[in-house]
């Protein structure tokens, strides 16, 4: 299906899918399946992102658990927030490939440079959440992490004040 090999779709859902998750793949799925079938959900969409939000959630905690002997608190280092998140981004890549696809758009060299484009400000926008609370628990020197959107944020309430 040419859906999968557009380059929205490419971004986010290949590196999660076959990258980040490989390690925990099993583990993921096969609890994300049992819950599709003890809720009875039909093959489908519907059960695809139950899947999808349950194995992201599912990892989620299991960053939490990890991110707890740094922060003391669970929910301390954002871990559930941000791959919660990431599910949601996939989501949106879904839907603008569906309405790009019955619009008749094809993949492209345009499409590439704004999955390019996408990919970086989304990235921009979630891994400050992920970071912040590795740089306040001292695992990260705060004075080498620059985000850009942090910065952008700080400039503006210095202009605003």
């Amino acid at each position: 299906m040419f859906l999968h090999r557009f380059v929205f779709h490419a971004i986010l859902t290949e590196p999660n899918s076959r990258v980040w998750h490989q390690v925990l793949r099993r583990g993921l799925t096969t609890n994300a399946d049992f819950l599709a079938r003890a809720f009875h959900v039909p093959r489908g969409k519907c059960a695809t992102y139950l899947k999808l939000f349950t194995s992201f959630f599912i990892s989620g905690l299991v960053h939490a658990a990890a991110d707890y002997p740094l922060h003391q608190n669970f929910f301390g280092g954002n871990a559930i927030q941000f791959f919660v998140l990431q599910a949601v981004a996939i989501t949106f890549e879904d839907a603008v490939i569906g309405i790009a696809s019955r619009l008749g758009y094809k993949e492209s060299k345009s499409f590439k440079l704004i999955g390019f484009i996408w990919a970086f400000a989304w990235f921009s926008f979630c891994m400050p959440m992920c970071m912040e609370p590795l740089v306040r628990g001292g695992m990260i020197d705060g004075q080498k992490y620059v985000s850009g959107i942090q910065g952008c944020m700080e400039l503006l309430h210095r202009l605003v004040a």
